[in-house]
């Protein structure tokens, strides 16, 4: 088992999930995004049942056509995010499942020479005037 490939995988499907259901309870579950609760595949089945479509009554109905398009114009940009977002969130669900998967299926034995073996770690925090940076060596 690859330790590192399965907690990585593990943690990275658990927040993905859990970014997936918050998203979805902070929209009421609706529009289909009760389905984020399956894992791995709720993501892609949310996308599919959301409505691209919009109406525009007919001109000369006493309507504003101007802030009709305007309005559609606004859902469809919202649906756009809505779908984006989900898209994120089940490609990162499928990512950590496949590594966890990975990770446990794992069999490979690495071999460490001895006098190699003894390396170190050192991370240290650059300030610099406009950002920062870290630098590592191993």
């Amino acid at each position: 088992m690859n330790t590192g490939l399965a907690v990585g995988g593990a943690i990275l499907f658990g927040v993905s999930y859990a970014v997936g259901i918050g998203y979805a309870a902070s929209n009421g579950f609706s529009s289909g995004l009760g389905a984020v609760a399956v894992p791995l595949v709720g993501p892609f089945i949310a996308m599919g049942s959301r409505n691209l479509g919009c109406e525009v009554p007919p001109i000369g109905l006493g309507v504003d056509p101007g802030a009709e398009v305007e309005a559609c114009q606004q859902q469809l940009v919202s649906e756009g995010a809505a779908l984006a977002a989900l898209a994120g969130i089940g490609v990162a669900e499928v990512l950590g499942g496949g590594l966890f998967l990975i990770g446990l299926l794992d069999r490979d034995e690495a071999w460490v020479r001895l006098d190699v073996s003894g390396e170190t770690l050192a991370v240290a925090p650059v300030l610099r005037p406009g950002g920062f940076e870290i630098r590592g060596t191993f």
